[in-house]
């Protein structure tokens, strides 16, 4: 078994002859569909009206963590321009969600850029407090091009989160550009965070049709549907 088609291919690019079938890891997604987004905003200290771009995972430097944080600062810093208010637009903040050694250089970014007062970590969350966290975004980012499976995406989306990511193994299956959230060739600070800004300015109808997407998607990798590829597998053999 694979858990993505990438790592299928990158197993037959390096010899690998034994039939390969692609049974990614099974996410609860139940577990993710309901959460109380407004109380983790209120607990985290974030305000009830910003637009939130949020992370969750081990806090590591193969992460690749440190562009995301220049790019969502970078967004950060050109604020929302085209979902003005009655008033002014949203701020934009951020929520990270876990830890490690790279949290250190998130907030070293954090502060280079200004932006601290928008920087919201909050540690290990489990079970019912990290659905929350996922309901407390509106859009969820993803950097890292080193995944055998991006596990937390198919959270997000479970939660109804579009998706922002890099191109890369273990993600390219499940972001599908313009559907789901959106998937980016290039490495590049600017392009992610006018991927964000994409985003942020979709009119509610087209928020409502990537949410939807987002939904279904993450269903796909739902436990009843791996553990039937599985159970399929071993009826073949």
């Amino acid at each position: 078994f694979a858990p993505s088609e990438s790592i299928a291919s990158l197993l037959l690019e390096r010899g690998v002859r034994t039939p390969i079938s692609v049974v990614p890891t099974g996410v609860e997604v139940s577990q993710f569909c309901q959460g109380d987004g407004a109380a983790f905003r209120r607990k985290v200290g974030i305000p009830e009206n910003a637009f939130v771009v949020g992370h969750i995972g081990r806090l590591a430097p193969e992460k690749n963590l440190q562009f995301l944080a220049r790019s969502i600062a970078c967004f950060i810093n050109e604020g929302i321009t085209g979902k003005a208010s009655a008033n002014s637009p949203p701020e934009v903040h951020c929520l990270v969600v876990g830890t490690g050694p790279a949290e250190a250089d998130i907030r070293a970014i954090f502060a280079q850029a200004g932006v601290t007062a928008r920087l919201h970590l909050d540690g290990i969350q489990t079970k019912q407090t990290l659905a929350d966290a996922y309901h407390a975004m509106d859009v969820f980012a993803f950097a890292s091009k080193s995944e055998t499976q991006g596990m937390v995406i198919t959270e997000a989306m479970a939660a109804g989160r579009p998706v922002v990511a890099l191109d890369a193994s273990g993600v390219r299956e499940v972001v599908k550009d313009g559907v789901n959230g959106r998937l980016l060739a290039e490495e590049n600070a600017s392009t992610f965070a006018a991927a964000l800004q994409w985003v942020a300015e979709q009119p509610s109808e087209h928020a409502l049709l990537l949410a939807q997407a987002a939904r279904e998607t993450s269903e796909r990798y739902s436990m009843p549907n791996t553990a039937k590829l599985v159970l399929d597998s071993y009826h073949e053999l």
